[in-house]
């Protein structure tokens, strides 16, 4: 995981940089993003950790480049945490960590995403009042899987291309600083082939997330 967290830091400091220093400059250009995310599991996500159940355990950052006055280039990572439970008999169709055949038990399903992606916005709204973005973002999706049976563990993390569009609104509490509500769609492009696949299933993750927060608009450079 520190590996995954190091990696994103190289990126969005790369991102950041290309972004200051090859992009035209406009009054206010710069926007940063933080915010709370809440994570709502869909697809392949909700079918590895057995439940939909909501997970409040996320957060992000979102850097945010303005080349024209209503449009704007990003770098954003995240960090989001779901995890189930259940009671069942688990099909290894591979041997695992020098397990194979079946699992019985109880197992608690567990799921770190780190989205690292850049992406595309269009402000909708005079951004000195309430205003709102749309946008789509691309790249890199780490997640991590880890599956725990009785005393036994299994973990793996995969790589992958995946997108997120986005929507969203900006309330302002000074010419600088606005509240932020947002919403993401994340999909991971690349078929799970760690423990996913290992109990019979190929898994596209997928989750939709909630962010409350506080937004930064800067002109410094």
């Amino acid at each position: 995981m520190n590996k995954i967290i190091k990696s994103a830091a190289k990126i969005g400091l790369i991102a950041a940089l290309l972004a200051a220093f090859t992009l035209p400059v406009s009054a206010q250009s710069n926007s940063s993003i933080f915010g709370w995310d809440i994570s709502f599991p869909m697809g392949g996500t909700k079918d590895f950790i057995a439940s939909s159940s909501t997970s409040f355990r996320g957060f992000s950052f979102e850097y945010r480049r303005f080349v024209r006055e209503q449009v704007a280039v990003s770098f954003y990572f995240g960090w989001h945490v779901m995890n189930g439970e259940s009671v069942s008999t688990v099909e290894l169709g591979q041997e695992i960590e020098g397990y194979d055949g079946h699992l019985t038990g109880k197992h608690w399903n567990y799921i770190n995403s780190f989205p690292i992606m850049v992406g595309a916005h269009y402000y909708l709204g005079d951004r000195g009042g309430l205003h709102a973005s749309v946008g789509i973002n691309g790249g890199l999706m780490a997640v991590e899987e880890r599956l725990e049976v009785n005393i036994l563990a299994f973990q793996s993390t995969k790589w992958g291309f995946g997108f997120a569009p986005e929507v969203g609104i900006f309330f302002p509490l000074n010419p600088d600083i606005n509240a932020y509500a947002g919403a993401k769609y994340h999909y991971s492009l690349t078929s799970s082939s760690g423990i996913a696949a290992g109990l019979n299933e190929s898994i596209n993750h997928s989750y939709f997330t909630l962010s409350v927060g506080l937004s930064w608009d800067y002109g410094y450079f």
